[in-house]
């Protein structure tokens, strides 16, 4: 099974994009499979994303 690939934004849009709980599990259900983060995931990645 062939996977789309993963779109990465420029630093401007993400400045304009606000990255909530609901929208990163979009983004992972459809990328990887996974309804849910483990442990500190969603966190770590809010992180990085700020």
């Amino acid at each position: 099974m062939m996977k789309s690939l993963l779109h990465v934004e420029s630093p401007n849009d993400l400045d304009k994009k606000i990255y909530g709980k609901e929208h990163l599990k979009k983004i992972l259900q459809k990328h990887f499979g996974y309804s849910d983060f483990r442990g500190k995931q969603l966190e770590a990645i809010q992180a990085i994303l700020s």
